[in-house]
């Protein structure tokens, strides 16, 4: 069997999966809709709640499954390489012009950031530029963590524990995603 073959038969085993857990939670829906026969206002709106839960979960996926094919090389560029990026490890942040333009440069190699999203080194960040306005232009670049310094707690502690310094290196520059 070829690349081509098992990729196929992957993707068809994920999709037999995520129709059996669309199935589920169609199952749970009806469920909870003859639970709360008596109070049709309650069952509606907690059927629109986790419609919206499911919902947010399938954008996941699709996101996922248009993203997870992309491959990062040596040289910087998006083309069929050895190694996946995994999109569990990418953390997607919103960057200032300037600070982007230094990145994209080469001259900012580090970030002091809060520690909310359990940073690890080897981690992805996409960093997505925006305006003065706080609007996303269409630039993004991808950054590879290469360290993660905790700040410590008896040195500065106001802070320790809650933001870490960030080193990382270019990882891609101008993607272009289908």
């Amino acid at each position: 069997m070829n690349i081509v073959d098992d990729e196929q038969l992957a993707d068809d085993e994920q999709l037999a999966d995520d129709e059996q857990l669309a199935d589920d939670e169609m199952g749970a829906l009806i469920g909870m809709l003859s639970f709360y026969k008596d109070n049709e206002k309650k069952a509606i709106e907690h059927i629109e709640h986790v419609t919206s839960l499911i919902s947010a979960a399938i954008e996941e996926l699709r996101v996922y499954r248009k993203y997870k094919k992309l491959f990062v090389n040596a040289d910087n560029t998006f083309a069929p390489a050895k190694r996946w990026v995994n999109m569990k490890t990418i953390h997607n942040l919103k960057i200032r012009g300037v600070y982007f333009d230094a990145v994209k440069r080469g001259d900012k190699k580090a970030e002091f950031r809060v520690n909310d999203r359990e940073y690890k080194k080897g981690d992805f960040l996409g960093l997505y530029e925006i305006d003065e306005g706080g609007n996303f232009t269409d630039n993004f670049i991808i950054v590879q963590v290469t360290d993660v310094t905790l700040i410590d707690v008896d040195l500065f502690p106001y802070i320790g524990g809650e933001f870490v310094m960030l080193s990382f290196e270019l990882s891609s520059m101008n993607c272009v995603l289908a």
